[in-house]
C-alpha cells in the first residue's frame, strides 16, 4: 500500500508531455505576432515620411503666400508714391521740366519751400519742383526696397520724365516711374503713371 501510494504521488507530480503539433501551434502565433509587429513599423515610418512631405509642402505653400503678400504689399507702396508725385505736380502746374530727373546734374536738392521746408520758405515754381522731387525721391527709397546700381541719393530709379509736346495731338505729359527689386529676383519691377497737360496744365 505505502508503495502504491509513493508511486501515484510520482505519477501526479509528473508534468504532462505537451504534443508535439500544439508546439508547432505556438511557434506559429510567436511567429505571427513578429510579423505583425514588423508590419506596424513598417507603416509607421511609411506615415512619417507622408507627414513629412505634406509638412514640407505647407511650408512652401507659406513661403510662398508670404512673398505674394510684400510683393502686393510694395506694389501698394508703389502706386501711393506715384500718386502722391501727380499731386505735388498738379499743385505747381508751371513748373515744367524742372520736375524731370535727368534736368539735375548730380541730384535735386531740398531747398525748405513752404509748405514741407521748417522754417518754410517761399520758392519759385522751379525751385519748389526740385524740392518736391527730392523729398519724393528720399520718401521712395525708404519706402521701397531700392537695389542694384544707381539706387543711391539722386537716382533715377524714383523718376519723373518731362515729354514735351510734339503736335496738338501729342499734349505734354509728364510720366512718373519706379523701380524697385523684389527680394530673389534679378529683374527690376516697373511701375509707371501719366500725367497730361492740356493748355499746359495738369489735367
Amino acid at each position: 500500500m505505502r508503495g502504491l501510494r509513493q508511486g501515484g504521488a510520482c505519477r501526479q507530480s509528473r508534468r504532462p508531455a505537451t504534443p508535439a503539433h500544439t508546439q508547432s501551434q505556438s511557434q506559429m502565433r510567436r511567429q505571427s505576432s513578429a510579423h505583425e509587429c514588423g508590419f506596424s513599423l513598417v507603416e509607421v515610418l511609411v506615415a512619417v515620411v507622408i507627414v513629412s512631405i505634406g509638412l514640407l509642402g505647407v511650408g512652401e505653400l507659406t513661403l510662398t503666400g508670404l512673398r505674394e503678400g510684400a510683393a502686393a504689399l510694395t506694389r501698394t507702396q508703389a502706386v501711393y508714391l506715384i500718386s502722391d508725385m501727380i499731386e505735388r505736380i498738379r499743385a505747381n502746374p508751371d513748373a515744367a521740366d524742372a520736375y524731370d530727373c535727368a534736368t539735375y546734374v548730380s541730384a535735386p536738392a531740398e531747398r525748405g519751400c513752404a509748405p514741407s521746408g521748417a522754417p518754410a520758405i517761399q520758392c519759385t515754381a522751379r525751385e519748389l519742383a526740385e524740392d518736391d522731387l527730392a523729398r519724393w525721391q528720399s520718401l521712395a527709397r525708404d519706402t521701397l526696397p531700392l537695389m542694384g546700381a544707381g539706387a543711391g541719393a539722386g537716382a533715377c530709379n524714383a523718376n519723373v520724365s518731362y515729354l514735351a509736346a510734339t503736335s496738338n495731338a501729342e499734349p505734354a505729359r509728364y510720366r512718373v516711374e519706379l523701380s524697385w527689386y523684389q527680394p530673389g529676383s534679378d529683374a527690376p519691377v516697373t511701375l509707371s503713371g501719366e500725367l497730361l497737360l492740356v493748355g499746359g496744365h495738369p489735367a
